[in-house]
């Protein structure tokens, strides 16, 4: 059985890439039991995105499985249980009550497990420096769980404690022509897909690169099970709002650019409010994200391609093609006028022969 086998061995990753329909959600349900599956909070594209996630986070360790405590998913899922019922306990504490569990296994190990289990269950890079091993994914910032703190105080402190939301911004309000479609193909800003909801807006201005949340599936399943879930409710709502300021479901170049990035399940779980939040206020979380891209958007555009595509400033974008235009007719007319030129001196040497053999004629 799938869920009893050691997951650190690639044949067992393999069968869980592979599974499909009915399969595929079942084991997804058994992260998120209480899930109603057959309301669509996953769909398949969704199931899948999950399982390349689990199946990446286990790759990244999996050479070093004898450093864990926990081997197979079974083990795994029994942890997230126990986190969920014990969100206010200290991870010291968590770890020395999953020890009859494990008992062969050390403190190191528990927590790896423990960790890895958070990764898994929440999407949220808790990798701890002190007992961290594998790789981390490229462009992804880990986060330290401290033995005295509890999975909820770490989750407070990551999102809210330190959270800059509103001290910084500069705007009140999101411009409504900015979207990622229009961020993409007017400004010229990349997409990096990330399994960390920690990474959600992470922005870098000088690759104009903008980290975008892909899992829209379990936010809503969290706020689903609010009390189940040690994420904060703002986190969730704010992550799942910015998904729909950036991604209008009701627009065609959202859609198409979601199929071309291989995102459709962001546009098929559909829209969580009638309209997009543009009142920057409203972001106690993400505000100061959003000015920061705000920032990249309203700079001048970088290229001939940017400014054809820019309408935000509509003299600038009219100049630009009743300037393009005369250059098109006037790189037009130049050969025009040397084929006119050329049909003119034909004209007038027939003209002199012509009259030379009057001349002579007569």
């Amino acid at each position: 059985m799938l869920t009893s086998s050691p997951f650190f061995e690639s044949d067992t990753l393999l069968q869980l890439r592979t599974l499909k329909g009915s399969q595929r959600r079942d084991f997804v349900r058994k992260i998120w039991p209480d899930v109603g599956l057959h309301h669509n909070a996953f769909d398949e594209a969704s199931c899948e995105a999950i399982i390349e996630h689990i199946v990446s986070e286990l790759d990244r360790v999996r050479h070093h499985g004898r450093l864990f405590a926990a081997h197979n998913f079974e083990e795994t899922f029994s942890i997230i249980q126990h986190l969920r019922e014990n969100r206010s306990m200290t991870c010291r504490d968590v770890a020395r009550t999953l020890t009859p569990q494990f008992p062969n296994a050390t403190p190191e190990a528990i927590r790896r497990s423990i960790e890895l289990s958070v990764r898994v269950w929440l999407t949220v890079n808790i990798h701890s420096t002190a007992i961290a091993v594998g790789s981390i994914a490229a462009g992804e910032t880990s986060h330290n769980w401290a033995e005295d703190r509890s999975l909820d105080e770490l989750l407070s402190d990551k999102f809210i404690g330190h959270s800059h939301g509103q001290q910084q911004i500069q705007r009140a309000t999101f411009d409504p022509v900015l979207t990622a479609a229009y961020l993409v193909r007017v400004c010229g800003m990349k997409l990096r897909w990330t399994d960390d909801i920690g990474s959600h807006l992470a922005f870098d201005p000088r690759r104009l690169v903008l980290s975008i949340y892909r899992h829209k599936a379990c936010l809503v399943s969290h706020l689903n099970k609010q009390q189940d879930c040690p994420l904060p409710v703002k986190v969730l709502e704010e992550t799942l709002d910015t998904l729909d300021l950036l991604f209008p479901p009701w627009e065609a170049s959202a859609r198409q650019l979601l199929k071309d990035e291989g995102q459709q399940s962001l546009f098929t779980l559909g829209c969580r409010r009638n309209k997009r939040i543009l009142d920057l206020t409203h972001y106690q979380c993400f505000g100061e994200a959003l000015d920061q891209v705000m920032d990249a958007f309203d700079k001048n555009p970088r290229t001939w391609k940017q400014l054809a595509l820019d309408r935000r400033n509509k003299l600038e974008w009219a100049a630009f093609w009743v300037t393009a235009m005369v250059a098109m007719l006037t790189l037009v007319s130049i050969p025009c006028n040397i084929i006119q030129a050329t049909y003119s001196v034909k004209a007038y040497n027939l003209a002199v022969a012509q009259g030379r053999i009057g001349l002579a004629a007569a």
